[in-house]
């Protein structure tokens, strides 16, 4: 069933720069400019050698906060200090937030550019196997409860941005006993055999997809530990996993720009392993006030340790 989110609608207070432009908008339009038909307009040197550059030299730094809540992402098994993160909810410590530059920003909007066509395609292509949440353009329809885009009332359009219900969104997997959520990129229910294949889209340079011959390691885990999840919630799903790279890059004329690597689950399973017992210490610390064990720094000397806002308490502490 489709559900409707109705936006809070506050009155904005009199004076402010939101009630300037919303009188200047009700009221008669400005005139433009007044130019002569008679004449050229006037030409004025550029006082500046790079405008657009200096513009962005103004932009600031983007803080990206860490992720909380009370399930630890799969991706954080991999890629985040668990002790660090043990230490900072125990001690009620601000983790600092990842700083994102210019450079960055362009990148992982162009990530997720990638990734929202590509899933789109994917819906486009098989509407009645792409299984997820859908939501119109401005989210003020959604449907919560996940299913196909042809399950959905597909002919519904938005009253408020007057377009369909039909953007993908992943479906989010708890593991309720070790107290970890993954978000696969795509699930695929395959009709023909009743069951769920996982997939996961991964975007990298041109350079980096030219020379891939295998899936990256930590992708692999990603992607397994996802089946995992699902397999033990009681889902059908294929003995197989997808991972897709779409590479960043220009390819010429028909060239696939993607590479998809299909691996056997049962094999990659046991490499689950460390994953499962870090995540249980970190499950297990936050009842018993217990810390993981340290992994990643030998010394307060160590490059991580350096930039580390607990590491005189992670030192400390056993």
């Amino acid at each position: 069933m489709v559900t409707r989110l109705r936006r809070t609608m506050v009155k904005p207070p009199e004076n402010t720069t939101v009630r300037r432009i919303t009188r200047r908008r009700l009221g008669a339009p400005e005139p433009a400019p007044a130019r002569r038909a008679d004449a050229d307009g006037k030409i004025v040197e550029l006082d500046e050698d790079s405008p657009l550059v200096e513009y962005l030299k103004r932009v600031r730094s983007t803080p990206r906060a860490m992720r909380g809540g009370d399930y630890l992402h799969v991706s954080d098994l991999i890629h985040r200090c668990l002790r660090k993160s043990a230490l900072c909810e125990k001690y009620n410590v601000k983790p600092r937030p990842q700083v994102l530059t210019l450079g960055d920003r362009f990148t992982f909007a162009q990530g997720e550019a990638i990734h929202d066509t590509a899933k789109q395609m994917f819906v486009e292509s098989a509407p009645n196997e792409i299984w997820g949440r859908w939501r119109c353009h401005c989210g003020f329809l959604h449907h919560e409860e996940p299913c196909t885009l042809e399950e959905t009332d597909v002919d519904e359009v938005c009253p408020q941005c007057r377009k369909k219900c039909n953007i993908y969104e992943e479906v989010p997997m708890f593991d309720d006993e070790l107290m970890v959520v993954g978000n696969p990129d795509l699930l695929h229910y395959r009709q023909a055999i009743q069951a769920f294949h996982v997939s996961e889209l991964k975007s990298i340079s041109h350079d980096q997809w030219k020379d891939l011959k295998r899936p990256l390691p930590d992708h692999v885990l990603q992607a397994i530990f996802y089946w995992r999840i699902m397999h033990r919630r009681g889902y059908p799903l294929t003995d197989h996993v997808s991972i897709l790279y779409v590479t960043k890059g220009w390819v010429f004329g028909y060239t696939s720009p993607v590479k998809e690597f299909v691996l056997k689950v049962a094999p990659e399973l046991p490499r689950l392993n460390d994953m499962i017992e870090d995540a249980i210490a970190y499950r297990d610390a936050k009842k018993s006030g217990r810390l993981p064990i340290r992994i990643k720094c030998s010394t307060t000397e160590s490059p991580d340790a350096k930039n580390c806002e607990v590491c005189q308490l992670c030192f400390q502490e056993r």
